[in-house]
């Protein structure tokens, strides 16, 4: 599961969505109430909270750290955890004394890397003295910690917090926004996700499925709109002229297509086709609006199939 969120993660084109579902994994997935993410600000040399859940604001907004400071004594490890004990609701940073939240006993830390550079952290806090994950939660833990790490280089939130990038089919939806405003006619924008019910380690077999279900794609929607593959496993799909409830039907008779040739050919690996359909105007004016509605939504069905 997280593999599959991590993939969605990468292709989100704004950073407190992405924020969001870092945070709200960490939550969900380890049922963990404080939690933050701290980056590097290049500018100051400091490490800052930039996304919390949990922590209160003034702890957030007083927590600094150069990467050469240490908190109560312990110098943060960029190759993994880092164990602090809080002691009378304050933790020492370099030569400074920051007051943490009362119920707090202890923050963990898990680096933050990209290409051998650590970036940040992911810090977890707890209100009791004891280990509060398992061996096997923290492994898996700091292996999400690595794999967001380009998440968070890519945006360079401290830096360039005013220039996010725009990607293709950000433009491509607003475009088709606009056009739709002019003529007052409706637009649906889907987002497909092939997801296979057993690990394919061949990549033959693997990119023999995709073939064989990107033709059933193509079959379905090529002739009702514009078809993007993003991945070998996503799409993105434009229905021009399509209200919320067209979208949902036709995404509803590919799934029900899909699932009716893995039954009938034995050598396909089965898989569940997870969708999410929003429209203009019912879903949102702008293109802003409807690029986070369509990720969240396939986050959250995500985690809807898993659970």
């Amino acid at each position: 599961m997280l593999y599959e969120i991590v993939s969605i993660l990468y292709q989100v084109n704004d950073l407190s969505l992405a924020m969001d579902m870092i945070l709200d994994t960490i939550a969900e997935y380890f049922k963990l109430k404080n939690i933050g993410v701290a980056v590097l600000d290049d500018i100051f040399e400091q490490y800052r909270i930039i996304g919390k859940r949990g922590f209160s604001d003034a702890l957030c907004d007083t927590f600094r750290i150069v990467p050469t400071e240490q908190i109560n004594g312990k110098t943060l490890s960029s190759d993994g955890k880092t164990l602090v004990r809080i002691l009378n609701q304050n933790i020492k940073i370099g030569e400074k004394n920051i007051a943490t939240d009362p119920q707090l006993q202890q923050l963990l830390f898990f680096p933050v890397r990209y290409h051998e550079k650590l970036i940040g952290f992911v810090i977890l806090g707890s209100d009791s003295p004891h280990s509060f994950l398992s061996p096997e939660d923290e492994q898996i833990l700091s292996m999400f910690s690595t794999l967001i790490g380009p998440v968070l280089f890519t945006f360079d939130p401290v830096k360039k917090a005013s220039n996010t990038f725009e990607n293709i089919i950000s433009k491509i939806i607003k475009d088709r926004v606009y056009e739709a405003r002019l003529v007052l006619n409706p637009i649906s924008f889907s987002v497909f996700r092939l997801v296979f019910r057993e690990s394919l380690t061949d990549s033959l077999l693997f990119e023999d499925a995709v073939k064989n279900y990107q033709h059933e794609f193509h079959k379905v929607l090529a002739d009702k709109g514009d078809l993007i593959w993003l991945t070998a496993d996503t799409a993105f799909f434009i229905y021009s002229g399509a209200g919320l409830f067209e979208a949902e039907t036709l995404a509803g008779e590919l799934k029900n297509r899909l699932n009716a040739i893995c039954k009938l050919d034995e050598t396909l690996p089965l898989l569940t086709l997870k969708y999410t359909c929003i429209s203009y105007p019912q879903s949102g004016d702008n293109a802003i609006d409807i690029i986070r509605s369509l990720w969240m939504k396939l986050f959250e069905e995500i985690y809807l199939m898993e659970e």
